[in-house]
């Protein structure tokens, strides 16, 4: 600010003495004139180090939720494998989702995370899920409707790396993070609405920094355009005690926004 400052006093200086009619000797006016520029190039130079800076920071920004999203998976993997064998319930329920997603497109079972990932449509920079997109979502339901209390169910959201730049969608969702977000949450309400147990329900959005596909063809894009269900064993399941309907938080406690 200082620098600018200083830039503004000598431009008002030079253009003072040219508007006014003032006699400036040419030596002065060659000192004023290399002040100017050492001070533009300062100025300059504080712009490229601090935008250099702003994209060190976001590049941090990736690879913490990155890891985030890494410690995440491990612990949902414990969790999963924390059991020597599934339950009965549980077994089915992956069972079950396993087997919905046979055949489709829209639907994809990851056996090694024991996910589901599904290819949801949504309007451009919008968390409306089209039409189209809803059957999906109300099969999943369907799986999940008589699902107990020792168990929970993640719905991640996640995009591509195609930034939000409608000015609409910036200041409703501000990044792809808020994007993924908001659209997790409305795959969980329409969850909730078609009769899956939305007290177990979490949504958390990750943005496009866990991608399962190239980002540079529109394919690998629309791979990187999904949401992930999974279902785990509850923290209460994991000592094999039964979670009263009281000691469940409510749904906004548990909801995860990031």
């Amino acid at each position: 600010m200082r620098t600018m400052w200083l830039a503004k006093v000598v431009t008002i200086v030079i253009a003072a003495g040219v508007t006014q009619g003032c006699m400036v000797r040419a030596k002065d006016y060659k000192v004023l004139q290399n002040r100017l520029a050492e001070t533009e190039a300062t100025v300059e130079g504080y712009q490229k180090t601090t935008s250099a800076q702003a994209t060190q920071l976001d590049d941090m920004r990736g690879r913490l939720d990155v890891a985030q999203k890494q410690v995440e998976e491990e612990r949902t993997r414990r969790e999963a494998g924390s059991i020597t064998k599934p339950s009965p319930e549980l077994a089915a329920i992956w069972e079950r989702l396993e087997r919905l997603a046979e055949g489709r497109k829209d639907l994809k079972w990851d056996a090694k995370s024991r996910r589901l990932l599904v290819s949801v449509d949504f309007d451009l920079g919008s968390a409306s899920i089209k039409p189209s997109g809803k059957s999906s979502i109300k099969d999943v339901a369907g799986v999940l409707r008589n699902l107990s209390l020792d168990y929970r169910v993640y719905v991640d959201g996640h995009t591509d790396n195609l930034p939000v730049v409608n000015p609409t969608t910036v200041e409703k969702y501000k990044d792809n993070r808020g994007l993924s977000a908001a659209r997790a949450l409305a795959v969980s309400r329409l969850l909730d609405e078609s009769g899956a147990p939305g007290r177990l329900l979490i949504e958390r959005g990750f943005g496009e920094f866990c991608p399962i596909a190239s980002n540079d063809s529109e394919e690998g894009r629309s791979r990187n355009r999904r949401v992930e269900i999974s279902v785990i064993p509850a923290p209460a399941a994991m000592t094999h005690a039964a979670a009263a309907p009281e000691s469940v938080p409510d749904r906004e406690d548990e909801t995860a926004l990031k």
